[in-house]
């Protein structure tokens, strides 16, 4: 079957979609270079403004036109013996029911059809056509559905991680006051046994009474230096302790600040944060917390149109600075993770002389204030299962 068609005299859908499968980035940069296309639209993408430029080059007989024609029909030569053996509606019907075509790409299978002078041929470019147009969206769909699982994917993985980390920091807590209880007993016992060495004299005791005396000081010297290398392991292992602890602590911030990114942007892409217009007006206090997300925590509640005050929870020097920060508070957070039942009780006391609400969250962070600022402010609001608050008080 011959050819007989030239390019700009097919449909502009089958010449668009010829282009944009046989021709990558590479090919259009370097067709717009030979015939020196610029484009000054600068917020258009490149790929697209090239596609589009030479495609409309190719409604018409011009240099550009014959040009690709010529580039597409080199490329589809690999091409040709295999499609000369079989006929066009058999091509078409393997192509709609989505069959094996021997390794031959749509776009092949598109130009031999679309250029070859056949009954019906405009027929088969517009069914053609359509099945790409509707596999597009097919594939648009999957992408999707696919980038939606695999974000959901990332958020759970990040908080399965969070939560893990938090596990880890609180047996290694555990395990660190643990030690230290067990070098204070050691080193109790250091001074007891350098205590019973400096008052043993031997010289008014017989010579029996001396060899007992010097066997249990040996025996008290052997104790006295494995107590002191034990203490030194001890002292070695708390000291690894510390260190793990401040870098989960550390990390830990870092991934409940980046998760607390990744909501606020996702909800801010989505609609305004519910907070926005519940805290204009409203001043919230906060009772203890972490010092270095202070500013966190007041860009949080400014953001939001409230206004922000924080003690840090050390009520050792009395109550009256504690009253002065939240006797005007609508709201009082205290998270219970870092402050004292003492503090606690203290807080509870000035928001019952005031009437004041407060409310007590688990956590310190900065998910766990923003979902007890919603709870409170937008009872509305649907507030995740795995929050960090508890209820008010």
């Amino acid at each position: 079957m011959t050819r007989q068609k030239k390019i700009w005299e097919l449909q502009h859908t089958t010449i668009c979609k010829v282009v944009g499968m046989a021709l990558d980035l590479e090919d259009l940069k370097k067709v717009g270079r030979k015939f020196h296309l610029i484009f000054k639209e600068t917020c258009v993408d490149e790929e697209f403004a090239l596609h589009s430029a030479i495609v409309g080059f190719c409604d018409k007989d011009s240099k550009v036109s014959r040009h690709l024609k010529k580039l597409i029909e080199e490329r589809f030569q690999r091409y040709v013996k295999r499609l000369s053996q079989r006929d066009a509606g058999e091509i078409t019907e393997l192509v709609l029911n989505e069959a094996q075509t021997a390794g031959i790409p749509l776009w092949a299978i598109l130009w031999h059809l679309a250029t070859s002078r056949v009954v019906g041929g405009d027929r088969v470019e517009t069914a053609l056509f359509g099945h790409l147009h509707m596999l597009e969206h097919k594939l648009l769909k999957d992408f999707w559905n696919a980038a939606r699982d695999d974000r959901d994917g990332q958020e759970n993985r990040r908080k399965e991680e969070i939560d893990n980390l938090r596990r880890e920091l609180i047996i290694l807590r555990s395990s660190n006051i643990k030690r230290e209880k067990e070098n204070q007993c050691l080193t109790q016992r250091l001074a007891q046994s350098s205590q019973r060495l400096a008052f043993s004299s031997p010289t008014t005791t017989s010579q029996g009474e001396n060899s007992v005396q010097d066997k249990k000081i040996e025996r008290l010297k052997l104790l006295l230096e494995e107590s002191r290398e034990k203490n030194r392991e001890l002292e070695e292992e708390c000291s690894q302790s510390r260190t793990q602890i401040g870098a989960l602590t550390r990390e830990l911030f870092l991934l409940e600040t980046a998760n607390l990114g990744a909501n606020e942007k996702a909800a801010s892409d989505a609609c305004s944060c519910p907070l926005k217009h519940c805290l204009r007006g409203k001043r919230i206090a906060m009772v203890g917390g972490i010092d270095s997300l202070e500013r966190h925590y007041r860009s949080l509640v400014e953001h939001s149109g409230g206004e922000f005050c924080r003690h840090d929870g050390k009520c050792c020097r009395g109550e009256r600075k504690l009253e002065e920060c939240i006797r005007n508070a609508d709201l009082v957070v205290c998270p219970v993770s870092v402050n004292s039942h003492f503090g606690a009780i203290g807080v509870k006391k000035v928001c019952r002389r005031y009437g004041i609400a407060c409310c007590f969250p688990d956590s310190s962070g900065l998910a766990s204030l923003r979902s007890t600022l919603l709870q409170h402010f937008t009872p509305d609001h649907e507030i995740p299962r795995d929050s960090a608050s508890n209820g008010l008080e």
